[in-house]
């Protein structure tokens, strides 16, 4: 049997090869092109799609979106189960699921610069409504402003009025040779009326003017006037009198001043409150004495002592290991409860006992407790008990 004769120019099938190639490559071109445009249309369909479900969604009760999120979420899944297919197919080299996962990666990209886009013009609205919130925030202020400033010339101009209204001349009466002056004082609450050496000062106030402002007729503030005036009056017959009283007693004057001279020229007398006088000086300059050599000798123990405190309360910071401590710092005085039965006693669990052996070291170390001990004695309780006291605050902070 002969063999088929091979088409012209002896290269068998070979020379159609490239233009297959080419209409391949053209088809695979129209269906990226087509499988692009439906993936758009489709993009396009779901934002709509989804914009309508939140319009939805914001008008139905919480039940019903809930359905819908859940709806969404089912949804959400069901995308991500078929862009695991396509992942798997084009892995496997079909052209259709790699131009489907280009597609949806388009989409993805396509949806973030909408977001972006959205998330840019709600910051910008939100720039602008703070710019106008500001704007008529200041708007207010300046109002306000202007506001009070026009109160305060209204009430300046009431005030001048008032005064214009009210304004009273200075008065001045002859009484038995004081003179009484009478005058009003705007910025005074109340009416003063001051006695001096030969004159009485009535100041007239505001419940003057009030008085004036009730009546307008002006016959209160007449009767105001009168009854101040009749009390500056009574002010200088008292003082007359008193003049007068103590004019006509020379005699029991002359005897005051005889039994003052008597007592200064009593010379037992005078010894005796000269005596009592350097005693009284004598006691307190040797208090001053007592105080300053008792502050030096606090000086001069007070840095040994306290350093001994400062080492023996190296690495006890809790209060239990501070108070189960003490019979080392203070030897030989008897403390207020049992330390051993402390010891044995844990801090955590029984923070009663703790504070109950506390409570009984202030009372034995408080400064106004030992006053009348030693003065080392005293230096070694003072810092002993601030030691316990820092160790209590510690405590209390936990």
């Amino acid at each position: 049997m002969r063999a088929p004769t091979p088409p012209p120019g002896g290269g068998g099938g070979r020379s159609t090869t490239p233009q297959l190639d080419a209409n391949a490559r053209r088809k695979a071109l129209r269906e990226k092109k087509r499988a692009e445009e439906a993936a758009a249309n489709k993009a396009l369909s779901d934002a709509y799609q989804a914009q309508k479900a939140a319009e939805a969604a914001a008008k139905v009760p919480d039940e019903e979106r809930r359905q819908v999120e859940e709806a969404q979420r089912l949804e959400e899944q069901t995308k991500g189960n078929e862009r695991r297919k396509l992942l798997k197919a084009a892995r496997q080299g079909d052209p259709v699921a790699m131009a489907a996962l280009a597609t949806i990666e388009a989409e993805r990209r396509a949806e973030e610069e909408r977001l972006e886009a959205i998330r840019w013009a709600e910051e910008e609205r939100q720039r602008a409504e703070e710019e106008e919130r500001q704007r008529q925030i200041r708007l207010q202020r300046q109002r306000e402003e202007e506001a009070k400033a026009e109160r305060k010339r209204q009430l300046e101009e009431q005030e001048a009025a008032r005064r214009a209204r009210h304004a009273l001349e200075p008065t001045v009466e002859e009484l038995d040779g004081w003179s009484i002056y009478m005058v009003l004082i705007f910025e005074q609450s109340e009416t003063n009326i001051t006695v001096l050496q030969g004159t009485v000062l009535v100041e007239l106030g505001e419940d003057y003017l009030s008085c004036a402002e009730f009546d307008p007729s002006g016959e209160a503030a007449n009767i105001f006037r009168d009854a101040k005036m009749e009390e500056a009056r009574q002010d200088v017959r008292r003082e007359v009198a008193a003049a007068t009283a103590a004019a006509k007693k020379p005699k029991a004057a002359a005897e005051a001043r005889a039994k003052a001279a008597a007592r200064k020229a009593d010379p037992e007398l005078q010894s005796s409150l000269r005596e009592r006088a350097e005693a009284r000086v004598a006691q307190l300059r040797q208090d001053e004495a007592d105080k300053a050599d008792r502050s030096a000798r606090w000086e001069e123990l007070q840095v040994p002592i306290l350093e001994e405190v400062k080492r023996w309360a190296r690495g006890r910071r809790a209060l239990h290991a501070v108070l189960c401590g003490l019979p080392e710092i203070l030897p030989g005085v008897t403390l207020p409860f049992d330390v051993e039965a402390l010891k044995a006693t844990d801090a955590e669990a029984n923070t009663g006992a703790v504070r109950k052996a506390y409570m009984k070291m202030l009372k034995l170390l408080h400064p106004d407790k030992v006053v009348a001990q030693p003065l080392e004695f005293q230096v070694r309780a003072s810092g002993v008990f601030q030691v316990v006291q820092k160790a209590y605050e510690r405590a209390q902070k936990g």
